[in-house]
């Protein structure tokens, strides 16, 4: 089954997640979301996110002025 990851799981530290990217484990930090063709997911803005093998995406950004913030 396709998924994403999205989001760290609650409880990882920043010391956890470095070292899981050091331990090459860093997906085990991630929310597991399970998709299919056709699904549609909206993602706040800076929500960390990677895909799984077997997916095609279009991923929509809205523009932004920095000014604004």
């Amino acid at each position: 089954a396709a998924e994403i990851f999205v989001g760290l799981g609650q409880g990882v530290t920043r010391g956890a997640f470095e070292r899981a990217v050091k331990g090459g484990t860093v997906a085990e930090c991630f929310h597991r979301i399970g998709v299919r063709a056709g699904g549609v997911m909206f993602l706040p803005r800076c929500r960390v996110h990677s895909l799984a093998k077997g997916l095609v995406i279009f991923e929509i950004q809205q523009t932004s002025d920095p000014t604004i913030r």
